[in-house]
């Protein structure tokens, strides 16, 4: 499974690389851009690892500076004073850090371009099709 993460990971990367400048595309967050679809990606990649290991017992920590990449990228109102990891994790609902309560299964990326990002925290409006 983990050779097939791999696979499917360099296969994103290839067709975003492929698309032309300003192309946009459909996502339940929004219109994507490739970048938002890379990151998108990345993060589904890093933070269901970080389900899998916790599951497992296992002790997983990805890069801080590919963290702080696709928080910036995905969660642009996320200033937190905690590294980048933790702030991935917490901006995905994943954890609570001191003085921030867990957020509730209502967030969302902003996945389109930042510079269309209005300010505000992006939130969900009907409930995800997976609950």
């Amino acid at each position: 499974m983990l050779a097939n993460v791999g696979v499917h990971a360099a296969v994103l990367a290839r067709v975003c690389e492929a698309s032309p400048p300003g192309a946009r595309a459909w996502h339940p967050a929004g219109m994507a851009d490739a970048e938002g679809f890379l990151a998108m990606g990345c993060d589904e990649i890093l933070v269901h690892t970080f389900d899998i290991a916790t599951g497992l017992g296992v002790g997983f920590h990805p890069p801080d500076e590919l963290c702080a990449k696709i928080v910036a990228r995905l969660f642009p109102w996320t200033s937190i004073e905690a590294s980048a990891w933790e702030a991935l994790l917490w901006s995905n609902g994943r954890v609570a850090l001191p003085g921030l309560e867990r957020l509730d299964e209502n967030w969302y990326w902003w996945c389109a371009p930042l510079e269309g990002w209005d300010g505000e925290i992006k939130r969900r409006t009907s409930p995800p099709n997976w609950i």
